[in-house]
């Protein structure tokens, strides 16, 4: 009985992605390793929103298979891809002028 609970608990199984839109409230079951701060950031939602909508105390304590409201405020922002990078400038030929 305590394997069955165990294994419940700590499913190891790939959570499958659904991407909500924007505007949507979902319910997300809590997984071991989670914390609010990095289901925010998988959510593009933010901490306060979630803590207030969850009734959540300052502590902000969850634990594996509890059930979060969820707003998703936030559309994802591709990264910015890096710039190739510059040529060196080369110093110019400078003239001297005498008075």
């Amino acid at each position: 009985m305590y394997e069955d609970y165990m294994e419940n608990l700590f499913d190891r199984r790939p959570m499958p992605i659904v991407a909500p839109k924007v505007g949507e409230i979902f319910l997300y079951t809590v997984r071991r390793g989670d914390n609010v701060y990095a289901i925010s950031r998988r959510f593009n939602t933010r901490v306060d929103y979630i803590k207030n909508m969850n009734d959540l105390d300052n502590q902000m304590m969850i634990f594996p298979g509890q059930q979060l409201l969820i707003p998703v405020l936030f559309e994802k922002i591709p990264p910015v891809k890096p710039q190739p990078p510059q040529p060196p400038i080369q110093p110019r030929q400078s003239y001297e002028l005498y008075f």
